[in-house]
C-alpha cells in the first residue's frame, strides 16, 4: 500500500509510513474436529478463505488442484470458504466443469469457531490472490498453525514472512507442486515456526507504532 500511494500520489517518502496489523488472539491452533464432517469434510484437505472474486485467483487453484488429483491418486478435497463477491461467472462455470467437482466444497460464509476448527485441521491453507493491502487470511492460517501457500505479490510475503511457502500468482504448476509437496509431508514448517511469525503481529504493537507517529506530527 505504501508503495502504491508513492507510485501515485507525490508525497515525501518519508512521510508515508507503515505500520503492522494486529493478530486476532481467536485464531490459535485447535485441531478438535468437532462436527466439520457436517460441511462434508471426508478427507485431508486444502483450504481457501476469501470471497469469491476474481483478484483471488480461484481459477489458479482450481487447475491447480486437477493437476494433484490426476498426478496422485489419493483422497483429497479442497474446501472453499467465503462468500460471493463480483463477476464470479467464470469460477462458476469452471467449476461445473471441473473434472473433481465432487472433490470441492463451497461452504460459503463460516462462524469463526468452525474457520479456527478448519484453519487448524487443513493440510495448508492456499491463498493464491494477486492483491492485498495486507491479508487477513494468512495470519489467521498461521495463528492456528496452519501452513501457507500464498504468492510472492503485494503484501503476502510481510506476512508470511519465512514460515510461508510462495509461487507466482499465475503458475499454475508451480502452486501445484507445492501443495503436491506438503501432501506428502505435513510437517515442512514446525508448529513453532508459523505460530513464531504469527505472533510478530499484535494490536498493542500497531497502536504504540500508531502512537509513535501522532507524537512525531505533533
Amino acid at each position: 500500500t505504501r508503495k502504491d500511494i508513492l507510485a501515485y500520489q507525490e508525497f515525501n517518502p518519508n512521510k508515508v509510513k507503515t505500520i503492522l496489523l494486529g493478530r486476532d488472539p481467536f485464531f490459535y491452533p485447535d485441531e478438535y474436529a468437532g462436527n466439520l464432517k457436517k460441511i462434508g469434510i471426508s478427507e485431508d484437505y486444502f483450504l481457501f478463505v476469501g470471497t469469491i472474486e476474481p483478484r483471488k485467483n480461484l481459477l489458479v487453484l482450481l487447475e491447480a488442484f486437477q493437476l494433484i488429483k490426476k498426478e496422485r491418486d489419493k483422497p483429497l478435497q479442497l474446501l472453499i470458504v467465503g462468500g460471493e463477491g463480483w463477476r464470479n461467472d467464470e469460477f462458476y462455470t469452471t467449476l461445473e466443469k471441473h473434472p473433481f467437482k465432487k472433490d470441492i466444497i463451497l461452504t460459503g460464509f463460516v462462524e469463526k469457531e468452525t474457520l479456527r476448527k478448519l484453519y487448524s485441521n487443513a493440510l495448508a491453507m492456499v491463498y493464491p490472490s494477486v492483491y492485498e493491502g495486507f491479508g487477513f487470511p494468512v495470519l489467521e492460517a498461521l495463528s492456528c498453525a496452519c501452513q501457507v501457500i500464498t504468492t510472492d505479490n503485494s503484501s503476502m510475503p510481510e506476512v508470511g514472512g519465512e514460515a510461508a511457502f510462495y509461487f507466482q500468482a499465475r503458475n499454475v504448476e508451480q502452486l501445484s507442486k507445492l501443495m503436491l509437496r506438503i501432501q506428502g509431508n505435513t510437517n515442512l514448517v514446525s508448529k513453532g515456526k508459523l505460530l513464531e511469525q504469527a505472533s510478530a503481529f499484535s494490536w498493542k504493537s500497531y497502536a504504540n507504532a500508531f502512537e509513535e507517529q501522532l507524537k512525531s506530527i505533533i
